[in-house]
């Protein structure tokens, strides 16, 4: 096995975890986290997840929009299938370090909105240097039990994780799955 690779090896086993949580934000509220190891440095991920370049490559086209202060305003901008563009995630942004974490309040655009309710729930990047790689963790919380993206996120933030590195190992995210 090449080095790390039992390090490896139980990370990906344990690196996505779906869970019903009943805990200090209620009963009922359900949390997704998925986790990978990166071959390069944390600063290259975190650029991956906020620079233009990698935002336009792991968000199929869009631009990531925020000037990334705690309580600003952050939008997904991006094609929304007609020829125009459209919100597809909106919130606030909650922690911003820079290189280490980016933490925001979460919900989905118009584009994507089931019904009058509107759910926000939160996500967590949070990178971790490990010398030879660096592990990228999304937690998803705060996801409301009602929450008809749920089935969508539960899948997709692996898929997610593995898109990103992809992008920064090879220079090529994963082919667009068809959400």
């Amino acid at each position: 096995m090449p080095r790390g690779g039992a390090l490896f090896s139980r990370a990906m086993s344990r690196s996505f975890k779906p869970s019903r949580a009943a805990g200090a934000y209620g009963a009922g509220m359900k949390t997704i986290t998925a986790s990978l190891y990166i071959a390069a440095t944390p600063q290259v991920v975190f650029d991956a997840l906020t620079k233009p370049e990698g935002v336009a490559a792991l968000y199929f086209g869009s631009r990531l929009v925020s000037t990334f202060k705690p309580g600003a305003p952050y939008e997904y901008v991006g094609p929304d299938g007609k020829g125009g563009e459209a919100v597809h995630v909106l919130g606030e942004v909650l922690a911003y370090e820079e290189g280490s974490r980016f933490v925001v309040k979460h919900r989905a655009g118009p584009l994507w909105q089931k019904g009058p309710k509107v759910f926000e729930s939160r996500v967590a990047y949070e990178l971790k240097d490990h010398g030879f790689a660096t592990q990228l963790t999304v937690t998803h919380d705060e996801i409301d039990a009602d929450d008809p993206g749920y089935a969508h996120n539960k899948d997709g933030w692996l898929v997610f994780v593995s898109s990103v590195k992809s992008f920064v190992e090879t220079g090529k995210p994963l082919p667009d799955p068809g959400h």
